[in-house]
């Protein structure tokens, strides 16, 4: 099935993408994503804080290098 953009469509749960692995918040919080159309739950995504925003740095880093600097 194709749904339409009228459709209700639930996704579950979204989680970080950090060095190429689907990784909770390391809070482990998330937060409910309503469908305002149809006034439902559509799933949850991570609340990440600046450890996660840390990890994807460090792991860009890692990858990339510091960039000459």
């Amino acid at each position: 099935m194709n749904p339409s953009s009228y459709d209700y469509v639930e996704v579950g749960a979204c989680q970080n993408r950090i060095g190429g692995a689907r990784l909770d918040a390391a809070s482990g919080e998330t937060l409910g994503v309503e469908n305002p159309r149809h006034g439902r739950s559509m799933g949850q995504v991570a609340m990440s804080d600046a450890r996660d925003v840390q990890a994807a740095v460090d792991d860009w880093l890692a990858v990339e290098g510091d960039g000459g600097s």
